[in-house]
């Protein structure tokens, strides 16, 4: 016995318009992009202008990735980064300063150090030797070894 399927127009709209919601709404999750990601590239200096060379730069929450600006106090951090992400700068008697790469980043930041003033106005480290113990030689010992051997 043969069994007829009709499947009127009506129906098959159906099927298709419902068909079409779905890859739509797939498409829409799949435009879901990746933030871009910049490497991030400058000069730090001290508030007189002058480059800062051996300043710290790393990535804030980070403890196994970071950067050192070169003799001429400029940098490439290692590694891209998103906008919004925060590089700190740190250098021995200045301010610690921190960096948030903006959205339209453009190339080749210069990062403004200034002296921090709450650092120690002098540090005064005295040494003195201290005596443990005294050794004695036997000088006299080894002459008369010296002597009997003659």
């Amino acid at each position: 016995m043969k069994t007829m399927i009709t499947i009127s127009i009506h129906n098959l709209s159906r099927i298709g318009l419902m068909a079409l919601f779905v890859l739509l709404a797939s498409g829409a999750y799949a435009q879901h992009a990746e933030p871009t990601r910049v490497t991030v590239t400058g000069l730090v200096k001290s508030d007189d202008g002058k480059p800062l060379p051996n300043v710290n730069v790393w990535r804030k929450g980070s403890l196994n990735e970071g950067a050192v600006t070169d003799p001429n106090g400029r940098f490439t951090y290692p590694k891209p980064l998103a906008a919004g992400e925060v590089l700190i700068f740190s250098f021995v008697g200045m301010e610690r300063k921190e960096y948030v790469v903006p959205a339209d980043y453009q190339q080749g930041t210069v990062i403004d150090m200034g002296v921090d003033l709450n650092m120690i106005s002098e540090l005064v480290v005295i040494g003195e030797p201290r005596m443990t113990s005294v050794h004695k030689s036997n000088v006299g010992l080894f002459r008369k070894l010296r002597d009997a051997f003659k």
